[in-house]
């Protein structure tokens, strides 16, 4: 059930990608533009706002009104541990 609004709404977006992919291959053979830094920052910015907040239109209400819950289910990876070895008790760890 919770998975149907997801669906409808990556549906209608490959639909759309689909539908304007056309019209930017065209304008991209036209003339070749350079960004800068901050340009792609930007829009990457930019990008990640609306991904945000069409997620957050597909989440229940009765989530969205929990303080304590992850609402979204996106997180900020901050690191990755590793273990080589024959078990929890033995071996090495690393991380980055």
């Amino acid at each position: 059930m919770e998975a149907a609004p997801i669906a409808k709404a990556r549906e209608a977006k490959e639909k759309k990608d689909a539908e304007t992919s056309g019209k930017k291959e065209e304008e991209s053979s036209e003339m070749d533009v350079y960004k800068t830094d901050a340009e792609y920052e930007a829009e990457k910015e930019a990008a990640l706002k609306a991904a945000k907040k069409e997620l957050f239109a597909l989440i229940d209400p009765t989530l969205a009104a929990d303080d304590g819950a992850n609402k979204s289910g996106v997180y900020e990876l901050r690191g990755v541990v590793t273990h080589q070895g024959g078990s929890a008790d033995s071996g090495h760890y690393t991380s980055s």
